[in-house]
């Protein structure tokens, strides 16, 4: 019973954790990229801050969606889509007879 507690306490101090990293850091790059360093350079020089803009959000975007896919998947078990291409792969293993051998 008490590894139980103990194991809750640690999930809610992870939980605790990950919400500080996606309400706190996470904007805080974004306040320093965008308004500290593209907005002024907007002025001297626009074509280069918008490319840094542009990439800069497609950036942002790909490692939002990573995070928050890895979040919200489940811990304990494994994709559908890897089970599949495991059993695939054994299939394959098993029908061609290849063996790996041991270093």
């Amino acid at each position: 019973m008490a590894h139980a507690k103990f194991g809750d306490q640690v999930r809610a101090c992870g939980l605790f954790f990950i919400s500080l990293v996606a309400l706190l850091i996470i904007p805080l790059v974004y306040h320093c990229f965008v308004f500290v360093t593209c907005f002024p350079l907007l002025d001297t020089n626009p074509a280069s801050a918008w490319v840094l803009l542009i990439s800069f959000h497609l950036l942002l975007l790909l490692v939002l969606s990573s995070y928050y896919q890895t979040i919200f998947t489940d811990a304990g078990g494994v994709p559908y889509i890897m089970d599949e291409a495991w059993v695939c792969l054994r299939q394959l293993v098993w029908h061609t007879g290849f063996r790996a051998e041991s270093c």
